[in-house]
């Protein structure tokens, strides 16, 4: 039975991180799909705040400009139903792929900790 993944890694569209998920699913990463399903315009007022906090703390600028790409994304696709994929690589830091679930476009994408909200480990 093949694993499930998201459908943003093999559409056109480029995103940050792909080139990472790519080679974490090639190399046998663990891939969890979130069950839960949330519109982009209720992620809005959320990334917004963590963008700022992002900003006022100093944050490494691809994770500022990471989130900049999500929030662009988010207010142009108000109404796409949201979804998290939780990779989590043999090796480096885990990845958190968030896509437009109904389209399979890819919304945003993060290295590291989970930004989508906390995720229970498995």
């Amino acid at each position: 039975m093949a694993t499930e993944t998201p459908r943003c890694v093999s559409c056109d569209v480029d995103f940050p991180h792909k080139q990472q998920v790519c080679a974490a699913l090639q190399s046998g990463a663990s891939v969890r799909r979130d069950s839960r399903r949330l519109k982009a315009s209720d992620l809005i007022g959320l990334y917004t705040i963590r963008h700022r906090v992002a900003v006022e703390s100093g944050a490494d600028e691809s994770a500022i400009a990471d989130l900049e790409w999500f929030l662009s994304n988010l207010k142009s696709a108000q109404g796409a139903n949201v979804r998290a994929w939780f990779i989590h690589p043999t090796s480096g830091p885990k990845l958190v792929v968030l896509e437009d679930d109904d389209r399979g476009l890819p919304l945003g994408c993060f290295e590291g900790s989970q930004p989508h909200h906390n995720e229970t480990e498995r």
